[in-house]
């Protein structure tokens, strides 16, 4: 029997991201063809790390036991179980909407970043410079980092460690849609 409850969370889910997509789209400063491309990005990385995953999680469980105690190879009754329960529970939605949403998402939040925000001025910066020195003791910030990591090599270090970010979210978001129908509230309030 289908749940309700995961069909509701699915289109909680599906309209939160799409009033901040409309509002990201509805300015006029995100052409559609750009964010296509965008959302394929992130979509592609999704499902290669959720892909990746899955294996990882697949072989553990074949290291875990090597048959079932009908004497059917362990990984093609693990799987049929976990497809068959998946379907009658919300016939895959709680596996589909996870990794759709967190790459709409990102792509719009990435697309807002870059051609909404800028629009809106630097009318802070100069209070933020100010925190900023009184944080540092009465230096920039940027000079003190520039000083240790004025390199290229520094530059692409520090860009590489923000974007090693993306994989743990990914993961993250993997995990608590793959978990079972007991831990509803636990998924779901994660995944919102």
């Amino acid at each position: 029997m289908i749940e309700a409850r995961e069909i509701r969370a699915t289109l909680i889910g599906a309209a939160a991201v799409g009033l901040y997509l409309a509002a990201v789209l509805l300015t006029g400063r995100v052409p559609l063809d750009q964010f296509g491309q965008l959302f394929l990005i992130y979509l592609g990385g999704s499902v290669g790390v959720w892909i990746a995953v899955g294996i990882i999680f697949l072989f553990v469980q074949i290291v875990r036991c090597a048959r079932t105690s009908a004497g059917e190879p362990f990984l093609a009754a693990m799987m049929r179980q976990w497809v068959v329960e998946r379907w009658n529970r919300d016939r895959g939605l709680s596996l589909l909407w996870p990794p759709l949403m967190f790459a709409t998402l990102i792509a719009a939040f990435n697309a807002f970043k870059q051609m909404v925000l800028p629009l809106a001025g630097f009318r802070y910066d100069g209070l933020f410079a100010a925190g900023d020195r009184l944080l540092f003791l009465g230096h920039d910030p940027w000079r003190m980092t520039h000083a240790l990591l004025g390199s290229p090599e520094g530059i692409v270090a520090v860009d590489r460690l923000y974007h090693g970010w993306f994989a743990p979210m990914m993961i993250g978001v993997i995990l608590c849609a793959w978990l079972p129908a007991a831990s509803f509230r636990l998924r779901t309030q994660y995944l919102l």
